[in-house]
Parts: C-alpha cells; structure tokens; sequence
C-alpha cells in the first residue's frame, strides 16, 4: 500500500539517496518544479525512471501549470501562457471568444503535458481575485465574480480531462481574501459562512465534481477560530464535504518548512492535516532530511481516500489527438485578437 503523500525531488534526476527513501515511503506521486526540469528528453525521462519507485504503480505526476507567473515549464521549450485574470478581463468583453480562447489554451496544455508524462496539473485556481487582499494570488484569479470563475474553471477543467490530464481545483475553499501570503504567514479572513458561501466558496461548491482539490492555508475565523483550513476538522468535513460536496481526493498545501502558514514542524503538520481529513499530504521543498524525518511517522493511506484516488485515475481519459500546429496557429490568432481588444478597451 503506498503512503499518503506526493514528494519532490532535489534535482534534475534521481539520487541514490532519494531512490532508497522513495521506495520505503512508496508516495502516491511526484510533483515537479523548476529545480527538476531542464529539458523535455530530460523530464520524460525522469518520469519513466520515478514509475519504478515503490510497489504501487499508478502513479501521480504533479506540476504547477497555471499560466503568468506561476509556470514550471518555460521558454525556449515551452508555450508562455498568459495568467488566468486575462481570460477573466477578456469575458467581460467576448465571452465567446474567451472561451473559444480558453478551449485552444487547455488543448494545447493537456497536449504539452502528455508529451513529458505528466498527468496532473495543479490547476485552476478558482480564488476570487479581491483588490485589497494579499497578491500571492492576484492575477492568478480568473475573476472577482464567482459565477464567471467558476464557467472559465468548468471550461478548462473539462477541457484538460479530454485532453488525458486531471485538473485540482484550489485553493479550496478559498484563498482570495486571505490579507497575507501563505508561503509566510497565516492568511485571517473574518467573514461568516453565508456570506462565504455566496462569493469565495461558490466556485468550489459548482466544481464540486472534480477528481482533486487542493486546501487553503488559510485561517477562517468564523468556522474554526484555532485551525486553519488544512488541518481543520471542522473545515473539511462540515464545510469542504458536506455544503460544498466535494466527493474527490483531497490534497494538502504544501506541508514542509516553505509555507510558514502551518508552522515549520513538518512532522506535527502532517499528523495534523491527515487527521483532520485530507487525503494526502503535499511536500515540495525536496528536502532530503525533512522527507527522511516524515517516512517514520507516515501511515498507510486509508481505504477511503485510496478508493478516492482510484475514482480520480478513473477519470484520467486517453488524450484527444489534436492537431497540434494548427491548433497552435488558431490560439496564436485568437490571442493576438484578445490582447487588441484589451488594449482597445
């Protein structure tokens, strides 16, 4: 049985040391940064080692594809994509277009992300974008309307499913709001549940179907005046599962050392947020010592969230073939189109 947690690596390929862990803690996937990527031969090769680790051997393959600031895949070998906020300001002019924009951008992406061997990508972000609210997330919101995030979110999580590569809808239930940057310290946000329910809380309550979401660090004072969202009882089960009816695999934040938010005893944060009812625990900082320490206390992953991951891999279709220079042509037209409206609005 593998354990509950997806891992990173350190570097560009495997270590010996990282083989020897990896294959005691057996993780459920890997997830991919800009430390572990040189070249598309180099990732796909990389993939293919990492399905040898471990006894289990479905396999997530995460990264962190959003478009704007937040993409692991870069020039010269890679599409720059723009950042969702520029879907959102398109629709309030062409929502047609926008879409039509949209569909061509996730083709394209499910496409990119096939060919290296990835089959998750930790998008969409369906927070609300709020003005006067911490920029970590900013432009990466689609909207302030949570009608709008939620039909541009709907769109490309279905899109990227036809095109083999599962979405995670995040930060759920909501990070918009948070007034400060969970990477550094606990996000507050002081409002009660009906009024959440109506703005930040809508979109994940509309895409409640998806195959994975991924937690907020965030501390929701209304609801759980002591825990924040990823290692809250209350939160997951009551808010998360039962109003907002998300049935999928839930995925923590990251829990290492990197996001302040939670504290730095990583081990503690892990007991923490797989008590509380996440079903798997995200690590990324590739620290060697930090997984060393989590591989003694890690449990076997539970039935019920081993059923969920199996539910998720049952949606993971077999890619639409695209033709993917035209396809590339059109969404480069389309493109160019949007960006003049923009200018010229």
């Amino acid at each position: 049985m593998p354990s509950p947690i997806v891992v990173s690596l350190i570097g560009t390929e495997l270590t010996f040391d990282e083989i020897e862990l990896f294959n005691k803690i057996d993780p459920i996937g890997f997830i991919f940064f800009e430390r572990n990527i040189r070249s598309k031969n180099q990732i796909k090769k990389l993939v293919k080692s990492l399905y040898s680790i471990g006894d289990y051997k479905k396999k997530f393959f995460f990264i962190d594809q959003e478009g704007g600031r937040v993409a692991r895949l870069k020039k010269p070998e890679w599409r720059e994509m723009p950042p969702n906020n520029f879907f959102g300001k398109l629709y309030d002019i062409e929502p047609k277009k926008t879409i039509e924009l949209l569909t061509l951008n996730t083709k394209l992406l499910s496409h990119e992300l096939n060919e290296i061997g990835i089959n998750v990508n930790c998008s969409p972000v369906l927070d609300l974008l709020f003005e006067n609210s911490n920029n970590v997330i900013g432009d990466r919101s689609f909207h302030q309307d949570p009608i709008i995030v939620a039909k541009l979110a709907k769109k490309f999580c279905d899109t990227l499913i036809n095109g083999g590569v599962l979405p995670v809808i995040k930060h759920i239930p909501g990070h918009g709001r948070g007034d400060e940057d969970s990477h550094y310290k606990l996000p507050k946000v002081n409002l009660k549940f009906d009024e959440l329910f109506k703005t930040d809380f809508l979109p994940f309550s509309k895409l409640s179907d998806q195959p994975i979401a991924m937690t907020a660090h965030v501390l929701f004072t209304e609801l759980d005046d002591k825990f924040p969202v990823s290692i809250s009882q209350t939160i997951i089960k009551e808010i998360i599962r039962e109003k907002l009816g998300f049935k999928g695999l839930l995925l923590s934040d990251d829990i290492s050392s990197n996001m302040k938010a939670l504290g730095t005893n990583e081990e503690r944060n892990a007991i923490n947020a797989l008590d509380a009812g996440c079903d798997v625990l995200l690590h990324c900082s590739g620290n060697f010592e930090s997984m060393l320490r989590l591989s003694s206390i890690l449990p076997q992953i539970s039935d019920i969230s081993l059923t969920r991951v199996f539910k998720a891999f049952d949606k993971l279709n077999k890619p639409i073939n695209i033709d993917y220079l035209d396809t590339l042509n059109k969404y480069e037209d389309t493109l160019k189109y949007g960006r003049r409206l923009l200018l010229n609005n």
